[in-house]
Order: structure tokens, then C-alpha cells, then sequence
């Protein structure tokens, strides 16, 4: 079995070995969490397991030494290493991985797992602190790191998730006013919401997990409200077109509906209105939020809302013929 091995196609454990962004990953919102439920509206059928093998403070070295002592013994599907910073950043404490000790813990870690056949990613580290007008203090050994990680992944077969490209890109992209953090992380180091679905989308695609099975997938965006008593049925009116403009004129949405509660349940605690807007992918959804159209919306219902309630989640495209 290699890092080729299709992700889904045998029930397993599937193990991520990282440090602390790991362990806290599998909270609300964290990359596991979010990964635990893509595989589950993907891969419905199977008994597939995401486990967090994280441990805060750990460098590389740890990771292989458990990966020994406490993955490889359990007989994982297959093991995602998620690189932390501490090798790099703990040189402010005088405890840096030396590149040769970073580079051959990670070979280990390759060989140990195709020995047992076990497939294997190693991701590269990400950042410490987001600026990209100007050199970030970690930034050389950061890219020394992440070399390595790309050098190793090739040389022995392991399989990549270039995280840190992929935070690099997203910041060069986003980060015109060269903050320190905020926008992929909370403090410069560990992911925010942004982030966490940075690395779920980079860890997924990596793996190969495949989002089409069973059907096209698309992303339901659930919008309840509750009026105050002042809006009567003509502005409800008014506002539900604008609302329904919005789909026309914002790329990647793909539908809109809207309708009156008639549930006979008596549940709906003061929730009258239900809309749904369906969009191609997250990535459209991200877009649409902010777009200007939509927050001349948002700035229009606001004052007219006693209460709000938004949920999303991956759901199956509506089927032709």
C-alpha cells in the first residue's frame, strides 16, 4: 500500500499526527472536524475513523517517536503527518530541530509506514505570523523546513499537502494591508476559521477523497428569520426579490428558494421565513458573503430582524431526468 492508495476505498483508522493545531482540530469548526464530515456525507456506506494524534509542543522527532510507540501499533488505514512550527519556533527558546535531525525524523516516519504498508502524507509547516510585504521572523527556517518536507516526500514516496504554499498563496492574495494575523490564524500560529478551512480543503484534496461520489455535491446555505411585527407583506415582498436578485447576480450561486413556515410541529420558536441558497463550493459561498450586493442586503433586513438563525452543509445536487 502506498500514498496512491484511494482514500475511501477500504473501511480503516485513518491517524493525524501533528502537534497542538492537531489536538484542538477536532473541536467545532477545527480541520478534523470538518474533514470527520465531509467523509461522513461522502462516504456514507463505509466505517471510516479520523483520529487526532497531536500533542502540543511536539517537533518532528516526537512525531516519528509516536507514530512507533502509539499510531503503527493500532494498525492505522493510513497516517497524515500535519508539520507543526516548533521546530522553527522554539529556536527563540534555544530548542530548534536541526535541519539533518528534521530531515532524517521525517524519513523514519515515511520508511516506518511503507514498511507496514501504510499509506502516508507529510504536510508542510505553515506560518508564524501572516505579513507578506515583509519577512516574517521565522520565515527562512520555515521554508528550510517545508524544503525538506517536499525533498523527502518525493525521495520516499510519501504522498504532499503543501500547506505551506497553500497559506502563502492565500495571504499574497489576501493580505493587502500586511497584518500580522487575522486572517488565516488567531495569533500568527494556530488556524482560525479561514485557516482550518484551508488545511480540511488542502488535506482532502491531497487524499483524493472523492467529493462527486454517490452524485454531484453542493453547498446549502439555510437562512431562517423572524420579522419584527412592523414588516407587513409588502415589504416581505419587496425583500424577498432583492434576495432572490442576489442568485442572478453574484457568481457560484446555483439556485434560491424561499417559503412560509406551515410546519404543524409548533417548533419553530418564532421563525416564519426560510430561504436557501445553493452554492457551487465553499469558495463561492466565501465570495458571496462579502460581495457588496449582499451586504446592501444584509444592511437592509437587519434593522427589521428580531432573530437569525444560519446554518450550511454539503448536500446532494438536484438529480435531471
Amino acid at each position: 500500500m502506498t500514498s496512491e492508495t484511494k482514500f475511501g476505498t477500504t473501511d480503516g483508522t485513518w491517524f493525524l499526527l501533528g502537534d497542538a493545531v492537531t489536538q484542538a482540530a477536532g473541536r467545532r469548526g477545527g480541520y478534523l472536524a470538518r474533514l470527520r464530515d465531509a467523509v461522513a456525507s461522502i462516504y456514507p456506506d463505509r466505517r471510516l475513523e479520523l483520529v487526532a494524534a497531536g500533542r502540543a509542543g511536539d517537533r518532528v522527532p516526537e512525531l516519528r517517536d509516536r507514530l512507533f510507540a502509539e499510531v503503527l501499533p493500532r494498525d492505522p488505514a493510513g497516517v497524515v503527518v500535519v508539520v507543526g512550527v516548533t521546530d522553527v519556533w522554539y529556536a527563540s527558546r534555544g530548542q530548534a530541530t536541526p535541519i539533518d535531525e528534521y530531515r532524517a525524523a521525517l524519513a523514519d516516519i515515511v520508511r516506518g509506514c511503507r514498511e507496514r504498508r501504510v499509506p502516508v502524507w507529510l504536510c508542510t509547516p505553515m506560518v508564524v505570523g501572516e505579513r507578506i510585504g515583509v519577512a516574517n521572523s521565522f520565515d527562512e527556517g520555515l521554508d528550510r523546513c517545508a524544503d525538506a518536507v517536499r525533498q523527502v516526500a518525493a525521495t520516499e514516496g510519501a504522498g504532499l499537502v503543501d500547506l505551506r504554499r497553500r497559506f502563502r498563496d492565500e495571504l499574497t492574495r489576501t493580505n493587502d494591508r500586511d497584518r500580522a494575523h487575522g486572517l488565516l490564524t488567531v495569533d500568527g500560529v494556530h488556524p482560525n476559521d479561514a485557516g482550518s478551512r484551508l488545511i480540511e480543503s488542502a488535506i482532502r484534496e491531497a487524499l483524493g477523497m472523492d467529493v462527486t461520489r454517490g452524485g454531484e455535491r453542493v453547498l446549502r446555505h439555510i437562512v431562517l428569520f423572524r420579522w419584527v411585527p412592523q414588516v407587513d407583506a409588502s415589504e416581505l415582498a419587496s425583500i424577498e426579490r432583492q434576495f432572490r436578485q442576489l442568485a442572478r447576480e453574484i457568481p457560484g450561486v446555483l439556485g434560491f428558494e424561499c417559503g412560509t413556515d406551515n410546519s404543524p410541529e409548533g417548533l419553530q420558536q418564532g421563525f416564519t421565513h426560510a430561504y436557501v441558497v445553493t452554492f457551487r463550493d465553499e469558495a463561492a459561498r466565501d465570495a458571496y458573503l462579502p460581495h457588496p450586493a449582499h451586504q446592501a442586503f444584509v444592511d437592509r433586513v437587519k434593522p427589521r430582524l428580531a432573530q437569525a438563525l444560519v446554518v450550511d452543509f454539503w448536500g446532494d445536487a438536484d438529480r435531471k431526468g
